[in-house]
């Protein structure tokens, strides 16, 4: 109960909660690897829809669903690293979830805007790139905005060669 007593509820942002845990319990010092099965827990297995099809679903699926869950995650640890006094790699630990968060935040809520607010948003995107001197903000931006034409782009980029000769 110390790490509730010491950090308080899980945020409301925090899809996988185990992460948090684990992070406030390294950040008091208290992991420990038992060798021994103490719950029973489902191996694997996440419930969804058969993806689209391999753009659609980089694009917009899974991978960008879990960068939603791992951005959540990441402003916790930044809300709770400000909690407990230095320790090493705390600047180091910080400056990652500060740029994950930016970079992760940024293309969530990138894809959650409508055709018009994804094209809107390319030019203030490549400015971030070029103030930032990080090719990421543009290169998202402009995946978004051709939604279409990159699906098809990464489809055709990842289908198997139909041509090969066995």
């Amino acid at each position: 109960m110390e790490l509730f007593d010491r950090f308080g509820p899980i945020p409301d942002g925090c899809k996988v909660q185990d992460g948090i845990l684990f992070f406030r319990a390294a950040l008091l010092d208290g992991i420990a690897y038992l060798d021994e099965p103490l719950i029973r827990y489902r191996l694997g297995g996440i419930s969804r829809k058969k993806p689209r099809s391999p753009g659609y679903d980089y694009l917009y699926g899974d991978r960008l669903k879990f960068d939603g869950w791992r951005l959540g995650n990441v402003r916790a640890f930044l809300a709770d690293m400000e909690r407990v006094a230095d320790f090493p790699g705390k600047a180091e630990a910080r400056a990652f979830c500060e740029r994950y968060a930016a970079r992760a935040g940024f293309e969530v809520a990138l894809a959650s805007r409508g055709a018009l607010g994804r094209i809107a948003a390319v030019p203030g995107a490549l400015v971030r790139s070029l103030s930032a001197r990080d090719g990421f903000f543009g290169r998202q931006a402009l995946k978004h905005a051709l939604g279409p034409v990159y699906v098809a782009y990464y489809n055709a980029r990842t289908r198997p060669n139909s041509t090969a000769v066995s």
